[in-house]
């Protein structure tokens, strides 16, 4: 059986952990870390986790994303964890969830006659 530690609440093998690079988040809760850890998949490449997690008192939080190298988006972790935030604060403060507007995206018109 290998080791593992616990990372965020996530169970990381000692493997793993050579694979970590941490990286800067803005504070989310009260107290918030971000790394990354590469995998190497046989038939398609490297692939990455970009995992946010954020405290909550005795609670921790995590926010993980897994995308091929290249795609990593940091932005939208921390958006995600600032969001469940509110969510979770608002559970705790008994109020109903924030409810965002839905983004808009452009969507393909039709072609043809």
């Amino acid at each position: 059986m290998e080791n593992r530690f616990s990372a965020c609440g996530l169970l990381v093998s000692e493997e793993e952990t050579g694979r970590a690079e941490a990286f800067y988040v803005p504070r989310v809760g009260d107290e918030s870390v971000g790394m990354f850890i590469t995998q190497q998949q046989s038939q398609l490449g490297t692939s990455v986790d970009t995992i946010l997690c954020f405290r909550t008192g005795r609670i921790v939080h995590a926010v993980v994303q897994t995308g091929l190298d290249g795609t990593q988006d940091v932005a939208l972790a921390v958006k995600l964890a600032e969001r469940m935030l509110a969510r979770v604060d608002a559970a705790f403060d008994g109020k109903a969830a924030p409810t965002s507007a839905p983004e808009t995206e452009a969507s393909p018109t039709p072609t043809g006659g």
